[in-house]
C-alpha cells in the first residue's frame, strides 16, 4: 500500500514491481497461460511468459475483480495469478468489490458460482494498492494541506475496511517529490540490481524448502504456515518479547502476527541472516502500521513498539 499525494510516484513504483520478481517457473508459466487462455486473452496452445500486471479501473465491479458472467470467466484477481494486481485509488473502489478480494487473498483461489457453472480459479497475487491521504489529495500537513482535516482524512481512508487492511503487509508513506529531488543524480541501485537481490533471497527460500522436503509444503515465505513457519521463522527472545508487547496492546491480530513473522523472515533473507532477529521483526512491524487510519485513538499501533 502506497499512501501519498498526487504526483509522488505511487503508480510508477507499482508498475516497476513486476521487474523485481523472478522469472516464471515452468509450473507458474503453465498455470498463468491456462487462466489467460480460458479468458480468451491468448490463442489456444500459446504460452504467456511474462508475469501478469493487471490494473483495473476503480469503477470495476465485484464480478470484474473476482470473475463471473454467463460463462463464469476469470476476473482480474485470477488474471493476475503469479503476478501483480494493482488497485490505484483504492478507496474509490466500491466496498463490495474490495471486500470480495478478502477470501482470495487468504486462500489463493476464488470460486465463481453461477446458476449454470461453478468454477474454481487460482488467485495467488501480489496485491499492490495506492491511495491519496484524503479526497483533496494532500492530507493534513505541509503545503496544500486539506482544510477539512482530520475529518476528510478519516472519512476517505475509512472507505477501506479493517479486515482488508489486515491483509496488507507493507504500508508505505510516499512523500511528495520536490524540485530538489528532481535535481538529484540517479540512484546507485536500479531495477536490475534490486531484482538480483530478490532472486538471491528467493534462491535461499528454495534451498531451505528443498532441504526440508515434504515438511516445507511451499518454498515461499508468503505461504509458510503452521509448523514450517515456526521452524524457519522462530524469532529470538528479544523479538518474541517485542511481538508480544505489540499484540497485547491491540496492534496485532492473529493474522497480523503470522503475516508480520513472514515479512520478517523475508527481511532476514534479504539481509543474509539465518535467524529472524528483533531488528527484522521491528522493521516488519513498522511496515504494517495498523494505526494508519487512526487520528487520535488511544490504542498504540504495533509500529510504536518497533523502537520501544
Amino acid at each position: 500500500m502506497f499512501v501519498g499525494p498526487p504526483g509522488s510516484g505511487k503508480s510508477m513504483l507499482a508498475q516497476r514491481l513486476p521487474g523485481l520478481l523472478p522469472p516464471l517457473s515452468p509450473k507458474e508459466l503453465l498455470e498463468t497461460s491456462m487462466v489467460w487462455s480460458v479468458a480468451g486473452l491468448i490463442a489456444k496452445g500459446e504460452l504467456t511468459r511474462d508475469r501478469p500486471f493487471r490494473s483495473p479501473h476503480h469503477s470495476a465491479s465485484m464480478a470484474a475483480l473476482t470473475g463471473g458472467g454467463l460463462r463464469a470467466k476469470p476476473g482480474e484477481v485470477s488474471l493476475a495469478h503469479n503476478g501483480v494486481l494493482f488497485l490505484d485509488e483504492l478507496p474509490e473502489f466500491s466496498s463490495q468489490a474490495l471486500d470480495s478480494l478478502r477470501a482470495p487473498l487468504e486462500t489463493g483461489e476464488v470460486m465463481v458460482a453461477r446458476a449454470n457453472a461453478h468454477v474454481r480459479y487460482p488467485a495467488r497475487v501480489q496485491l499492490v494498492a495506492a491511495m491519496n491521504p484524503c479526497r483533496c489529495g494532500h492530507g493534513g500537513a505541509g503545503k496544500g494541506a486539506c482544510g477539512k482535516a482530520p475529518r476528510c482524512i478519516v472519512g476517505y481512508q475509512s472507505r477501506v475496511s479493517g479486515p482488508l487492511m489486515d491483509r496488507i503487509d507493507l504500508q508505505i508513506d510516499v512523500p511528495p517529490v520536490t524540485a530538489a529531488d528532481m535535481a538529484l543524480p540517479p540512484p546507485i541501485e536500479g531495477t536490475a540490481e534490486a531484482a538480483a537481490r530478490v532472486l538471491a533471497a528467493r534462491a535461499v527460500q528454495d534451498a531451505r524448502a528443498a532441504e526440508a522436503g515434504d515438511q516445507a509444503g511451499d518454498a515461499l515465505n508468503a505461504r509458510a504456515s503452521g509448523a514450517w513457519l515456526d521452524t524457519v521463522a522462530a524469532p529470538d527472545e528479544a523479538g518474541r518479547a517485542l511481538m508480544t508487547r505489540a499484540a497485547e496492546a491491540g496492534g496485532l491480530t492473529a493474522r497480523g502476527w503470522t503475516r508480520t513473522v513472514r515479512t520478517a523472515r523475508t527481511i532476514a533473507d534479504l539481509d543474509g541472516s539465518v535467524a529472524v532477529r528483533r531488528l527484522h521483526l521491528a522493521e516488519a512491524l513498522n511496515y504494517r502500521r495498523p494505526g494508519l487510519f487512526d487520528t487520535g485513538a488511544s490504542t498504540r499501533p504495533a509500529s510504536a513498539f518497533a523502537t520501544a
